[in-house]
C-alpha cells in the first residue's frame, strides 16, 4: 500500500531551512578562517598555497575539508612546510 499524501509547501519549506543551517555554518567557517590569518598579509596566500599544494598532490578531498576543520588545516601547513597561522607575527 502507498500513501500519496505529500505537502510540497512543507518539503520546499524543510529544505529551505536545511540549506539556510548548512550555509551559516559553512559561514561561520569561512570567518573563523579568515579571523585567523587577519593582520598577517601573508595569511590568505599561506592558505592559497595550502590549497595549491593539496591540489597538486592529488587531495583535493582534504582541500575542501580546510575550509572548516582547523586542526586539519594547522596539520597540513606544517606537514607542507607552510608557516601556520599560529607563526610569531614581527
Amino acid at each position: 500500500m502507498c500513501v500519496f499524501d505529500f505537502d510540497l509547501e512543507c518539503s520546499l519549506k524543510n529544505s529551505f531551512e536545511d540549506g539556510k543551517e548548512e550555509g551559516v555554518l559553512i559561514g561561520e567557517a569561512r570567518g573563523e578562517a579568515r579571523g585567523e590569518v587577519k593582520g598577517r598579509a601573508d595569511g590568505l596566500d599561506m592558505f592559497a598555497d595550502l590549497l595549491q599544494k593539496l591540489n597538486k598532490a592529488g587531495r583535493a578531498q582534504e582541500a575542501a575539508q580546510v575550509i572548516t576543520d582547523k586542526a586539519l588545516r594547522d596539520r597540513l601547513l606544517e606537514e607542507f612546510g607552510i608557516n601556520g597561522p599560529s607563526a610569531p607575527q614581527s
